[in-house]
């Protein structure tokens, strides 16, 4: 039902979070607010990733792409070395703010796509978002993103060996499953968010036989 929904798709977001912090080398917590940015301009999450992949090649690299990268930083007013030393989302941020002092035109979109790559165009609507940013300071932290990538991959592993023994193990621990709801319902209240709640005290809980016990 809708619950599951909700638990295995929190699980799952945390989970690729964790994932793409690995890719990208962007903090879970930095990352995870640059996803909220992109997502309410309407930009996937893989465009975010591709786009700091790209950046933090060109911030490294000596090619002539990386050369074209480091004039276009330096027309917006930034510093290669300065921009190195920054978590790449938190890089991602200075462009977009610099490049706020920009006319939306093909001057724009030209430095952009020396930075981001040749796809670097269709990130522009996330940065005019972002540049609002006065920080990115995330939810979701990493130890709750290894959890969640750790939890995902256990029950991987246990669905593998078996859907009828995954069954029974669900079957298992209904009758706790009102005391989670109320406990969560609870966390919610004191969290500010089902999510927040989910991720910060779900962790913290195992179910036993008619209710759960705090680990």
């Amino acid at each position: 039902g809708a619950f599951k929904s909700l638990i295995t798709d929190t699980v799952a977001w945390a989970a690729e979070m964790q994932r793409a912090s690995l890719r990208t080398g962007a903090s879970v917590e930095a990352l995870s607010a640059l996803g909220k940015v992109a997502r309410l301009s309407g930009t996937e999450l893989a465009s975010v990733e591709s786009a700091l992949v790209k950046m933090s090649k060109a911030l490294a690299g000596a090619d002539d792409e990386s050369k074209a990268a480091g004039h276009a930083i330096a027309a917006i007013g930034l510093d290669v070395a300065a921009l190195k030393s920054l978590d790449p989302a938190k890089a991602m941020l200075q462009i977009a703010k610099a490049l706020s002092q920009w006319a939306d035109d093909g001057s724009k979109t030209a430095l952009v796509m020396a930075i981001l790559g040749k796809n670097g165009a269709e990130m522009l609507p996330m940065l005019k978002d972002l540049a609002s940013q006065t920080d990115l300071v995330g939810k979701l932290t990493q130890q709750q993103a290894e959890m969640a990538a750790k939890m995902e991959k256990e029950w991987l592993k246990l669905t593998a060996t078996g859907g009828t023994f995954a069954k029974s193990i669900a079957l298992d621990i209904l009758p706790g499953l009102n005391a989670v709801l109320e406990q969560m319902t609870e966390g919610t209240r004191i969290a500010g968010g089902f999510v927040q709640a989910f991720l910060e005290f779900g962790p913290g809980m195992s179910f036993a036989s008619g209710g759960i016990e705090a680990t």
